[in-house]
């Protein structure tokens, strides 16, 4: 991830370590910019690719909180469902077409209504026994 620019008042967060080296922040004011990593809410020290991720009570606390949050179930909304065609064997000829790397208007010109853009939906495929 390479952040080009900042708007006034916002904050980058990055969910990784900075020593991990994994992302570029070149140009962003340190101030904007919070780092962590999954690991860092078991509240224990955790080694990773050669380095430790330290024991951290405040990033503990914010899991547990948001955790707890979670299991409430408010504000949260499933993602919409979008039934993929053809089963298993179609994984790779649409599933990763629609989510592989690029722009979506790079991926190809596929017409079939079930390869528009994808926009915050599950893609499910049915498996028949």
């Amino acid at each position: 991830m390479v952040c080009e620019t900042v708007r006034e008042g916002a904050k980058v967060a990055i969910v990784r370590s900075r020593e991990a080296g994994a992302w570029s922040t070149e140009g962003v004011p340190l101030e904007k910019v919070v780092y962590g990593a999954v690991w860092e809410g078991l509240g224990k020290e955790v080694g990773y690719t050669g380095f430790v991720v330290p024991a951290s009570a405040e990033a503990r606390a914010f899991a547990v909180a948001f955790y707890k949050w979670l299991s409430e179930g408010k504000n949260l909304e499933p993602s919409p469902v979008r039934m993929m065609p053809g089963g298993l064997e179609r994984v790779v000829e649409d599933g990763l077409a629609l989510l592989g790397p690029g722009k979506m208007e790079d991926r190809g010109s596929r017409t079939e209504e079930w390869m528009r853009p994808v926009q915050a939906e599950k893609l499910v495929y049915q498996i028949h026994a």
